[in-house]
């Protein structure tokens, strides 16, 4: 009834604040679902505010992610979730694991304590340049010739896959947990090795990293 009476009068913008917060999961996804349906179908534009990630992927065409009162990125869904600019978009919204390397050359390579990862996103940063890479649990494959080598520290069957914490050995002598999402056909156990890659284009260099690890792009250029 509320969205019936908001919509009536055929206004441009309407405005949601957490507007499904208050439901239990199954009824939240199906009234997301059909208060969307009937605001696209009626032309009316939302601005829906939100805490809840999924609510802002799912419905959203566009994503404005603010940090104390300032926006931190705006872009798409797939953009926001694949593509971060920033250390805090990139753990806001979902998890994700951050690996700290060094542009190398020219090719789309980037340095890191486990190795090179090429085919990495760069966002058009110059050679030299450190940077933080961000990776989702989704980013990682099973592979006999992966880069990352590690031990299987623990297992979550999820439903939809199985989350698993990886410890990788480090080239300096330390050691890095992260998190991976395998499929449920996968089966791991604590102590196992494993060895993963990443899967192409899910590795992306969250490009306002760099400042906050001492360097300017703009003094580069």
């Amino acid at each position: 009834m509320a969205l019936a009476r908001a919509i009536a009068p055929e206004p441009v913008v309407v405005l949601m604040d957490e507007p499904f917060s208050n439901l239990d999961a199954h009824l939240r996804d199906n009234v997301r679902d059909e208060v969307i349906g009937s605001l696209r179908s009626a032309g009316i534009t939302c601005i829906l505010v939100s805490h809840d990630q999924r609510d802002a992927l799912a419905v959203s065409d566009r994503v404005a992610v603010m940090n104390q009162g300032k926006i931190e990125q705006v872009g798409t869904p797939l953009e926001i979730y694949k593509h971060p600019e920033s250390i805090f978009v990139a753990t806001f919204v979902g998890r994700t694991n951050l690996l700290q390397g060094l542009i190398q050359g020219v090719d789309g390579c980037v340095l890191t304590d486990f190795g090179s990862l090429c085919r990495v996103d760069r966002s058009g940063l110059p050679d030299g340049a450190p940077v933080m890479i961000s990776v989702r649990p989704e980013g990682f494959t099973p592979s006999e010739h992966g880069l990352f080598r590690g031990s299987v520290t623990s297992t979550t069957y999820t439903g939809s896959a199985v989350e698993v914490e990886v410890q990788l050995p480090t080239e300096a002598g330390g050691h890095r947990v992260i998190t991976v999402h395998l499929p449920t056909t996968e089966s791991y156990s604590t102590g196992d090795e494993i060895r993963l890659a990443i899967v192409p284009d899910y590795a992306s260099v969250v490009r306002n990293s760099c400042q906050l690890l001492g360097f300017s792009p703009q003094l580069a250029e």
